[in-house]
């Protein structure tokens, strides 16, 4: 294990967030994050209580530590470089490690005396409480556990960090950006509120997606995706060993979490990326503001953007609004580029117009590969879940045992490796504008066959 993870550190990476699909607006920003390792046999709970911490009373105080839990001090310049990216709403990092799990903290506040958090003493845990000569505070608000050691290898986690390092950030980890209108609204989601508990099993489905139905293409899905997939397995799996309405239950509560999956990842590729572009592009937010203020324009397809602008919710939740979008943007889409045709005298006219003309050709191609099809399938079924739960208690058992099968049969073929069924498939080819990734039988047992010779030889 290299002696640098065991020292704690403020390191740049790169991130360059919703530029898949050959974004135009490509743009790559560099940006500090923190690292601190810390020593169980100091303090075996440290993140457990922190993870309490932050979900009875909204976010904690971390010192900045060395490994033993003693303290250190920011650069004055690290300082006020983390200061402005927490304003400009940038996602700031704390990553802690035990060489056994990596945890990722948001950090929304940094704090250079004591004096700044003494009327907190609910945020801060007991352990840092006690002593008086931590000079530098982070205040952290959500935690995502991204690795948890399940094969007793600390080398993998070190090999994890390395990676999370070093990579470019091309995706979001928390569930909403950093609003505090959010938050008064009601609509801030954290990982802490969303029960993600990354047990074996977890870990273990998490694993057979990955690399078995997946495959490359995994790492494209959006963490949240990630999550509902991952669950919508856990229960349909659970659900093998029940019989009658706790199987009927279960297999509901899979779908479900299979719906929001879909919603988040059809989020991901049509509707967050033009937020983002309005938010942060001054041309593009003026000509949203006109189109706005045209008579012509249907107020009802347009308004599904307006609301995560005004911070009412993070995204379109309801799949028939997603689709009623999709139906009808076109006419926006065409209003929003006629205001940045022949502005040829700044090159960010142009970017936004092909940026503009990107975001357009992926609602026609929503259409054209029949994806807005399978997305109304999956609302017929939701139907249909909702009308058989409402007569669950009357169904006799052998209706139930026939709903409980073909329930069951629908969300294998939905979650499955089958290219045609499962829409993620295409849902990815869309978000990365790339062909069809995916390995046949052969190619399978070719690696497996490998894997087996290394083995042996080893």
């Amino acid at each position: 294990m290299s002696s640098n993870w065991k020292n704690p550190q403020v390191f740049k990476r790169f991130s360059s967030i919703f530029t898949f699909s050959k974004n135009p607006l490509f743009k790559k920003n560099e940006n500090l994050h923190i690292y601190i390792p810390w020593n169980p046999e100091i303090e075996g709970e440290l993140m457990f209580k922190l993870k309490a911490q932050i979900s009875n009373v909204g976010s904690t105080f971390i010192p900045y530590m060395n490994i033993d839990l003693l303290p250190i001090e920011f650069g004055l310049e690290q300082v006020g470089e983390i200061e402005k990216q927490i304003e400009a709403g940038t996602e700031t990092h704390l990553i802690m490690s035990n060489f056994d799990s990596i945890h990722v903290f948001r950090v929304t506040g940094i704090h250079t005396s004591r004096s700044a958090i003494l009327d907190h003493h609910e945020k801060i845990l007991d352990i840092f409480e006690q002593k008086s000569d931590y000079k530098h505070f982070l205040e952290v608000d959500d935690v995502y556990v991204l690795e948890a050691n399940h094969t007793g290898d600390s080398d993998t986690v070190v090999t994890n960090l390395e990676e999370l390092i070093r990579q470019d950030q091309t995706q979001k980890i928390f569930l909403t950006p950093l609003k505090k209108e959010l938050e008064a609204a009601g609509v801030h989601q954290k990982w802490v509120e969303q029960g993600r508990n990354v047990t074996y099993d977890y870990f273990i489905r998490q694993c057979e997606l990955r690399d078995n139905i997946y495959q490359e293409m995994w790492e494209y899905l959006s963490r949240n995706t990630q999550h509902h997939l991952i669950n919508c397995e856990l229960h349909r799996n659970k659900s093998v060993f029940e019989r009658g309405q706790s199987k009927g239950r279960l297999l509901v509560e899979s779908f479900v979490a299979y719906r929001n999956a879909l919603i988040s990842e059809l989020n991901e590729v049509y509707i967050l990326p033009l937020v983002d572009a309005i938010e942060k592009y001054e041309c593009l937010g003026e000509a949203w503001s006109e189109l706005q203020a045209n008579a012509l324009i249907n107020r009802e397809v347009t308004s599904h953007i307006q609301k995560i602008l005004d911070n009412k919710c993070t995204m379109v939740e309801d799949l028939n609004d997603f689709v009623f979008y999709t139906m009808n943007a076109k006419s926006f889409f065409f209003s929003l580029k006629n205001m940045f045709t022949k502005k040829i005298h700044k090159e960010e006219f142009l970017l936004v117009e092909n940026f503009l003309i990107k975001q357009e050709g992926l609602i026609d191609s929503f259409c054209a590969r029949s994806l807005n099809q399978k997305v109304q399938s999956i609302i017929q079924l939701d139907i249909w879940i909702e009308d058989a739960i409402e007569h669950l208690d009357e169904i006799s058992l052998d209706e139930l045992k026939d709903l409980n099968l073909k329930l069951s049969y629908l969300l294998s073929v939905m979650a499955s490796a089958s290219y045609q069924d499962n829409i993620f498939f295409k849902l990815i080819e869309e978000k990365v504008a790339k062909g069809k990734v995916q390995r046949s039988f052969d190619d399978e047992v070719k690696n497996l066959l490998n894997l087996n010779l290394k083995k042996q030889s080893a």
